[in-house]
């Protein structure tokens, strides 16, 4: 019955379209998650792990994630649709899926095995919390998804190493915060990205990173409400934002790497700041993910792409130029440099 009901709900959210079909859809996987006998209440909410590169969300606070619709809707039809084109790459062959900080429901995976046979997939799931593997091991159980080859194993992604027999095909890793803050995304990349067969696929396929010159209060931002509906959901730009660049993009070749420095902090060339910035005062990161072929998110429309504003000019001596620097060592944050001086 329950695994009916899930496929049901996937199968919808695969053929979700509109934004309004994204977020009903979504919002019944919610709900299938909320009731039979895993209500997201009796998850850890104190078990948050200090890892190298950023905080591993307590069980609870990854359960909540899936409220965040767009995003889940479309990682959930990036993922189904990266299976389907790997199984015409490596015929013959089950597809070996590591999915790192699964989280207590495997949101963006889980759902998707109710379309799939059993001897198509062979399943790491990563975690760290305890509670969230213990969780995740019961929703095979509810489901009825026994006979598919899942391993659920608690460890920290930012170490792990994958069995030398075991090629991995697929890597799937959310793991992540605005601007890339707070979560280690890009420490589980740089671990787990060059364990990949040359022609695997990462999700998110890239995260790019970009700055400009904005009215940070005019930029789209999804607010912290539990579900998205469609009446609070705008995806109004500021018509004055002035573009700085491309930063940096996160990948599976992982480029980005060449730009890190010994203490894990990568930064920007120095910029000259506008002179005449009264239309644009907020210095800003904007993040958008191309999460896999043509599914995205940009600026806004989920928690994970809500831009960051680093600094405001009017509190920057003029004229000047200015660095910006990423640092993922520990607790990942943004930082900026003024020519001759460090702020």
């Amino acid at each position: 019955m329950y695994k009916e009901e899930l496929k049901k709900i996937t199968q919808q959210i695969i053929d979700s379209e509109k934004i309004t079909d994204e977020i009903f859809s979504v919002q019944l996987l919610s709900e299938f998650f909320d009731k039979n006998n895993q209500k997201v209440e009796t998850l850890d909410k104190a078990n948050e792990s200090i890892v190298i590169g950023g905080i591993a969300l307590s069980s609870f606070d990854a359960a909540i994630c899936v409220n965040d619709s767009l995003r889940t809707s479309r990682f959930i039809k990036s993922v189904f649709k990266a299976i389907n084109v790997l199984k015409s790459r490596f015929l013959n062959q089950k597809i070996n899926i590591l999915y790192a900080g699964c989280g207590p429901h495997a949101t963006l995976l889980l759902p998707l095995l109710t379309l799939f046979k059993e001897n198509d997939l062979d399943i790491i799931l990563l975690d760290i919390n305890s509670s969230s593997i213990e969780s995740v091991q019961n929703w095979i159980s509810i489901i009825n998804l026994e006979n598919f080859s899942v391993q659920a194993i608690q460890a920290d992604a930012v170490k792990y190493v994958k069995p030398d027999s075991w090629d991995m095909h697929l890597l799937i890793s959310e793991t992540m915060f605005e601007a890339l803050l707070r979560e280690p995304q890009v420490a589980i990349t740089k671990n787990l990205a060059p364990q990949l067969v040359s022609s695997g696929i990462l999700i998110p396929e890239e995260i790019n990173i970009d700055f400009g010159y904005t009215i940070f209060s005019k930029e789209p931002y999804l607010k912290s409400t539990s579900k998205l509906t469609i009446e609070n959901f705008n995806y109004s730009r500021y018509p004055q934002f002035l573009n700085g660049g491309r930063l940096f993009t996160i990948n599976k070749e992982l480029s980005f790497i060449s730009d890190v420095n010994f203490d894990h902090t990568i930064e920007s060339d120095f910029y000259e700041i506008p002179k005449d910035f009264d239309l644009f005062p907020d210095v800003a990161i904007f993040t958008t993910i191309k999460i896999f072929d043509n599914f995205t998110l940009n600026v806004g429309e989920s928690y994970i792409t809500n831009p960051f504003c680093i600094a405001s000019l009017f509190n920057i001596e003029m004229p000047g130029n200015i660095k910006l620097a990423y640092s993922f060592q520990k607790n990942p944050e943004w930082s900026y440099k003024l020519k001759g001086k460090e702020n």
